[in-house]
């Protein structure tokens, strides 16, 4: 008789739902302590009555899922869906206990709380310090199970992957009417108001959460131009960054320093000047200076842009979304 444990959100039990992660996702995904900490505890997005832990007879942890909901006004705000999307971040059954009803108890339960909030959409992976833009393709057998579950396929998008001991960086010309640099500590407020006018929704709410989390501003490459108004900006994540970025999160994966790439942005009456590709150059030179050698760009469908800069895709997603009756 399995144990059914609810609030798995508790220090004791990370180390046994990060193992059993590993166990089974390790090899291509693996997990930090730290990580899970930040994705599936501390984000406040995480939706404890609607996440559950499965232990069996000897309190080993056989399955668990964590579930999302915008839950504060900022959330709701920012966040895609106005408090009307949710997600399932991660679900994960020991091999011993699949097809044998627990995940199918797992989503329902995370499913029904979610629909007793309002929420009328739920995604696949896409949460707020997300681990998955959607089920990676390699597991096409969980894309299935999800869809004959009634989730739709919405979608393809990849993570791209560039080694900057294969390809050097080539330095780039500045234009002389542009200024591209780190920002200081004392510039967030002016980085904050950027994003809240230029890039209102997830990536403002993304630059707010790292200003909250004490981010110094050596994160974010910003564009000004000859007026010093500032006018795009790239978002750079290193292993000594203060959040663990999702284009850096799977840094154990290779031997050898990772940096991750994006979001990026231009305001609209300066695109179609090169500013965007100037300032993902730039990024990729902050990263080398940094010592890294693999760049990650995540979450992304700009497949010829980003070719230019002689990156590849290393992992492709299958983004899943299921519409629900409240």
């Amino acid at each position: 008789m399995v144990k059914v444990k609810w609030d798995f959100i508790k220090e004791e039990q990370i180390e046994k739902m990060v193992s059993l992660w590993n166990k089974e996702l390790g090899d291509t995904y693996p997990m930090r302590k730290a990580l899970f900490y930040q994705n599936s505890v501390k984000d406040e997005n995480v939706f404890v009555d609607g996440s559950l832990l499965l232990m069996d007879e000897q309190d080993e942890v056989i399955g668990f899922i964590v579930s999302k909901y915008p839950q504060t006004n900022r959330a709701k705000k920012l966040l895609p869906g106005n408090g009307q999307v949710g997600w399932i971040q991660t679900l994960i059954i020991a091999p011993l206990y699949r097809q044998k009803g627990y995940g199918e108890h797992l989503l329902q339960h995370a499913e029904k709380k979610l629909m007793n909030l309002g929420v009328t959409k739920i995604n696949i992976g896409r949460d707020p310090f997300h681990y998955f833009p959607g089920v990676p393709s390699r597991y096409p057998c969980v894309q299935r199970w999800f869809e004959k579950r009634d989730y739709l396929h919405t979608g393809t998008v990849s993570d791209y992957h560039r080694d900057l001991k294969e390809n050097p960086v080539q330095k780039r010309r500045d234009p002389s009417n542009l200024k591209i640099r780190t920002i200081e500590m004392e510039e967030l407020k002016v980085l904050l108001e950027f994003m809240e006018h230029s890039f209102h929704g997830r990536w403002e709410y993304e630059a707010c959460i790292y200003a909250d989390a004490g981010g110094t501003g050596r994160e974010y490459v910003v564009v000004f131009d000859e007026k010093d108004e500032m006018i795009g900006f790239c978002r750079v994540n290193d292993r000594a960054s203060t959040i663990i970025g999702q284009n850096e999160q799977w840094s154990n994966y290779f031997e050898d320093p990772v940096g991750g790439i994006g979001p990026l942005g231009v305001i609209s009456e300066y695109r179609g000047r090169g500013y965007g590709q100037e300032v993902v150059q730039a990024a990729i030179e902050e990263l080398e200076t940094r010592g890294v050698r693999h760049l990650i760009i995540d979450w992304t469908v700009l497949d010829s842009f980003y070719r230019k800069f002689e990156f590849e895709p290393i992992w492709t997603y299958q983004q899943l979304q299921k519409q629900v009756e409240v």
